[in-house]
């Protein structure tokens, strides 16, 4: 391990080649051959070697795998929900009820904002699910997708976190538990009020809805797309029912299957073997023991297993059929698991280097009690842009920031909901971070172009939640 200024050069040289490049594979693969040709003492052959073996090894973690297999799978269930006509049913009922209105262009946003905020328990399912259903919408309606992009992601992590009876909620209680925190369930509600960064982009998101005003890149394209001097093409040609009856509830009714297993396995997979206690308790307990990426994958199992079936006794298609369109879905997201496999070996190779450690131990130098929740802010927020994960910010920065607020005396809840946030803040911000990849992928939005868009909003949100954390930790301090 480095621990040193050489462990931020390769995660810096992955999003300075993807904003220069416009390639996000390239970037990755840049990034890490780079990172191994440092830890391989320079030498080109063993850094190649280093970095096809441990890109490799990315599938040792079943975690890892899982999630992989998932983002494969859940092109099968948005091609389902294409050939079966329940997208084409959405878009009817929406035609009918609101695409006429004048005030259809916030109603359409507001509904893929709530779409994905309800969709909390999981933020790729939930940018996915947005991507799927909306698209054909946006583009029927002449907004870009760089708008539904943002809607998208910056609609799923601040719910996810904010809320946390989900995946989320079960790793940070873990990491809080391993500091020595006691009831980590608590700490985690305390922590909400104080989350500013994911309160002010959930609200500075709603008020470019309300409002229509966009400022930055995000103005431009939004400008564009209403002057329709951007071609969208015909979101008919994307729903490939061919002549099938549109029928709304061929997509609903698989989601809600996946809306129920989903939870429903995060308790499976955490339920202790000795239930003892309250109810509550346990249910506490399982959730801060659970798989998140098991429960993903059973829930986008079961769904496309219901999905299979309502198509076979509606004769939609045979089952040959339905299992081909299967595979042809899979087919068109496999570049975005190939972009997860990247993504984790970048991840696994700031771990090996101490990238997250070394940004980490830079707040060493400015500690402070009133200052310190801002600039655990900033420094999560960085961590998270260079390594790419908010998950492994949190990991890094959990038994940094913990023992550093107790020695300070700051205040604790303000400095952990700092470093949520800035985990969040950098993800949002970070072109080689998973979940700007996938909203890009998702909703057909250029990737790049996603980033710039969004980046003006998210550093909005983060310099008012640095201000935020100043005045709170100061007036707590009195």
């Amino acid at each position: 391990m480095l621990a040193n200024f050489w462990s931020i050069v390769p995660p810096l040289l992955a999003i300075a080649l993807a904003i220069r490049t416009k390639h996000v594979y390239l970037a990755l693969l840049g990034g890490i051959w780079f990172g191994w040709f440092i830890m391989e003492q320079f030498n080109p052959l063993l850094a190649t070697v280093s970095a096809i073996e441990n890109t490799v090894a990315v599938f040792k973690d079943p975690g890892s795998t899982r999630t992989i297999i998932f983002c494969a799978l859940i092109g099968a269930l948005i091609r389902f929900f294409q050939f079966s006509g329940g997208v084409a049913g959405l878009i009817h009922i929406m035609e009918n009820k609101i695409l006429g209105d004048k005030s259809g262009l916030k109603i359409v946003q507001a509904l893929a904002l709530l779409t994905g905020m309800l969709l909390f328990i999981e933020t790729s399912i939930s940018i996915l699910v947005v991507g799927a259903i909306f698209l054909p919408l946006f583009k029927k309606m002449q907004l870009p997708p760089a708008k539904l992009a943002y809607i998208a992601d910056s609609g799923s992590a601040p719910t996810s976190i904010l809320l946390p009876f989900n995946a989320w909620g079960a790793f940070l209680m873990a990491l809080m538990a391993a500091q020595g925190l006691e009831k980590p369930f608590m700490w985690l509600l305390k922590s909400i009020p104080f989350n500013f960064y994911p309160i002010f982009a959930l609200i500075i998101l709603l008020l470019t809805i309300l409002t229509g005003k966009e400022i930055g890149p995000m103005k431009k394209r939004m400008q564009l797309a209403l002057d329709k001097k951007i071609t969208f093409g015909s979101p008919e040609e994307s729903l490939s029912n061919d002549g099938v009856k549109p029928r709304m509830l061929n997509m609903m009714i698989p989601m809600l299957v996946m809306l129920v297993v989903l939870p429903s396995s995060l308790f499976y997979t955490g339920w202790p073997d000795d239930f003892e206690g309250s109810l509550g308790a346990t249910m506490i307990e399982a959730l801060g023991r659970a798989s998140g990426s098991s429960a993903v994958l059973y829930a986008i199992s079961a769904a496309i297993v219901a999905a299979a079936v309502m198509y076979k006794i509606q004769g939609i298609k045979s089952t040959r059929e339905i299992a081909d369109e299967a595979v042809e879905g899979v087919k068109e997201y496999m570049p975005l698991a190939f972009i997860m496999v990247l993504a984790f070996a970048m991840g696994d190779l700031c771990k090996a280097m101490g990238t997250g450690q070394y940004l980490a131990g830079l707040t060493s130098e400015f500690l402070s009690p009133i200052l310190l929740p801002a600039i655990i802010f900033i420094i999560s927020g960085f961590t998270a842009f260079a390594t790419g994960t908010s998950f492994g910010t949190f990991a890094v920065m959990m038994p940094i920031a913990v023992p550093i607020a107790m020695e300070t005396d700051a205040h604790l809840v303000l400095c952990l909901s700092a470093l949520m946030g800035g985990g969040v803040f950098g993800d949002h911000c970070s072109p080689i971070s998973d979940t700007t990849i996938i909203s890009s992928m998702a909703t057909g939005c250029d990737h790049i172009q996603h980033v710039r868009t969004q980046i003006p909003y998210a550093l909005l949100a983060g310099a008012l939640a640095v201000i935020a954390y100043v005045i709170i930790a100061y007036i707590m301090a009195i």
